[in-house]
């Protein structure tokens, strides 16, 4: 019989959750929906650890055998934050340093308990623009289908 999550495991979980959800969104926000979302997190009391800062990281890849290999350097903005006594880091692709410092608040937030409240306005924001970024999502993927060639479909052609 599966045993019923405590009460911790449960916020563990909600929390887990909203930060996966928070990084499946965060690459297709713009700059100004990632400072709607800071702003959200304004009344927490964070502290920046460490300024954002810039560098390069080694990409990799499988190959079609299953092996890795290194596809290449990619530009990252690295962050870290303290909220209360918990502590985030983020590391996000390109140079941004609102989604770093963005990133690094909620993974600080997300671990600190006296933090819930705040959170809701959060998880309420992000939920609008997870909405958006579905629906572009879902246009892309018809604009993908309308170009789809059916092979089966085309008639053969005489070759004389």
């Amino acid at each position: 019989m599966i045993e019923p999550l405590s009460e911790p495991a449960l916020e563990s979980a909600a929390a887990d959750a909203t930060e996966n959800r928070f990084r499946e969104i965060l690459p297709h926000l713009s700059s100004g929906q990632v400072q709607s979302l800071l702003d959200s997190l304004s009344k927490l009391p964070a502290e920046i650890v460490s300024n954002p800062q810039t560098g390069l990281i080694m990409l990799t890849a499988k190959d079609g055998g299953g092996e890795q290999f290194y596809l290449g350097e990619v530009l990252v903005t690295t962050a870290e934050v303290k909220v209360n006594k918990s502590q985030g880091h983020a590391t996000v692709m390109g140079d941004d340093r609102h989604k770093a410092i963005l990133a690094a608040t909620l993974s600080a937030a997300c671990r600190d308990n006296a933090t819930k409240d705040t959170l809701s306005l959060f998880k309420q924001t992000l939920g609008e623009y997870a909405t958006e970024v579905a629906h572009m999502h879902q246009q892309e993927r018809a604009i993908t289908a309308s170009t789809r060639v059916k092979f089966e479909s085309m008639a053969e052609e005489d070759p004389c």
